[in-house]
């Protein structure tokens, strides 16, 4: 029905430009707040055809599951935030907004100066986050 692969992996604050880091860190007090957060990454996540548009909402119930198995007590994995290199499509980046995720970058300019993709250049893919702090759904 539905599918995801995860790795571990982290977030950067030294490499953010100043309002994505402050955004990001805005809710942690100051003497918590690091130079890395470890998060966990969606490689890939997908809904088999059949699933889709019949109004069960699997990708979103996917999500959920996924965000309640990092929180869940028994968890080990010590992870604040998930992260995500969304396919930059109208359809996918409303759907990880729609499950409570944030792009990482305040702005697509932002990002390709991070990258070092050219302003000229598309940017395929936005980086996007969600903390696993917040009260999951």
């Amino acid at each position: 029905m539905a599918i995801a692969t995860l790795s571990y992996d982290g977030i950067k604050t030294y490499t953010l430009d100043n309002p994505s880091r402050n955004a990001l860190q805005r809710k942690i007090p100051q003497p918590k707040r690091h130079r890395s957060y470890p998060a966990v990454l969606i490689g890939r996540l997908g809904v088999n055809k059949a699933f889709q548009g019949q109004g069960l909402n699997t990708g979103t119930q996917l999500m959920n599951a996924l965000k309640y198995w990092f929180v869940d007590e028994n968890n080990k994995a010590a992870c604040r935030y998930m992260i995500v290199d969304a396919y930059n499509t109208d359809s996918t980046i409303h759907y990880y907004l729609k499950n409570g995720f944030k792009p990482l970058y305040k702005s697509e300019q932002s990002e390709k100066e991070a990258f070092g993709i050219s302003e000229d250049d598309v940017l395929r893919s936005r980086v996007m986050f969600f903390d696993l702090k917040m009260k999951c759904k």
